[in-house]
């Protein structure tokens, strides 16, 4: 399992999507809280509603169990992104945004972080689309003939027309930072070229991750942030302006969240990560070529 990186970077304490209401509506942005006294993890994690625009996060379950010898927590997270009227407003982009850690036992002391063990997807891709683009090259150059007082000018030219296949799919892509590692960042890009006339990212993205912990009974805390771009819209509302707080999840290793899904434990070392997440339209060695190129 792949889970070393030697870059740090710091983890904003925000989780947003690109929305702005009015007290009216504040209803549908309110931040996801978790119930007093309740240490255990929640379900939702954030969801993010405008009229006909609507993002969600949910755990699918959350295990404990062993990794590498060590005791470990194997998450599965699905996103919705949907948005009713894709041809008018649609998903182009989002980032994803995941730090774990845990709190510190020095007074006013910074979280520690817990070491992410894997992760997918790393990559993955969507159906490749071509579209065919059309180049011209034209060249100029002024010839004088003859002498000064009975000359003759001529201006030949060169042109050369070339076509071409422009290839564009979607594409996810992760990666862990920090050393250790203790953040994950997955970024989603449409296919702003696909075949059906609709591009956007899929409506439903599905990720796995497995964080190392130092001890079997303990907690420690996630914070979630997302960033999300929707198409472009006079509608001040979906302007990447405003910024909303959901409380960190909690997770408690003595309280896992099944929520029916079978036990993938209790050792994960030989749990196929890629097996487990989905990226809406995937399609593998599907090419859409153009039929009069």
């Amino acid at each position: 399992m792949l889970c070393q990186n030697d870059h740090e970077d710091d983890f904003g304490d925000d989780l947003r999507l690109g929305f702005e209401t009015d007290e009216a509506e504040q209803g549908q942005l309110a931040v996801v809280k978790n119930t007093p006294g309740d240490d255990s993890t929640r379900e939702l994690i954030t969801e993010k509603e405008i009229q006909d625009t609507y993002f969600s996060a949910r755990f699918d379950t959350v295990q404990y169990g062993t990794c590498g010898g060590r005791p470990a927590c194997l998450l599965i997270i699905t996103f919705n992104f949907h948005a009713s009227n894709p041809k008018l407003r649609r998903f182009r982009r989002a980032s994803i945004e995941v730090k774990f850690s845990t709190p510190s036992l020095k007074p006013k002391g910074k979280p520690l972080p817990v070491e992410i063990l894997a992760y997918a997807p790393q990559i993955a891709y969507g159906m490749l689309s071509f579209s065919k683009v059309t180049s011209k090259m034209d060249l100029s150059i002024p010839v004088t003939i003859g002498n000064s007082l009975a000359s003759a000018a001529i201006t030949p030219s060169i042109s050369r027309t070339s076509e071409s296949l422009q290839g564009q799919r979607l594409v996810m892509q992760g990666s862990e930072r920090g050393h250790p590692p203790s953040r994950i960042v997955w970024s989603i890009v449409e296919n702003d070229q696909h075949p059906d006339g609709v591009a956007g990212i899929p409506s439903k993205v599905r990720a796995a991750l497995i964080v190392g912990l130092k001890e079997v009974n303990c907690r420690f805390v996630g914070e979630f942030r997302v960033d999300a771009s929707v198409g472009w819209t006079v509608d001040p509302r979906r302007w990447p302006l405003s910024s909303k707080r959901d409380d960190p999840v909690l997770f408690d290793t003595s309280r896992p969240l099944l929520r029916g899904y079978k036990e993938l434990g209790p050792v994960f070392d030989g749990v196929d990560l890629g097996a487990l997440i989905e990226l809406g339209e995937v399609r593998r060695d599907v090419v859409a070529v153009p039929s009069d190129i």
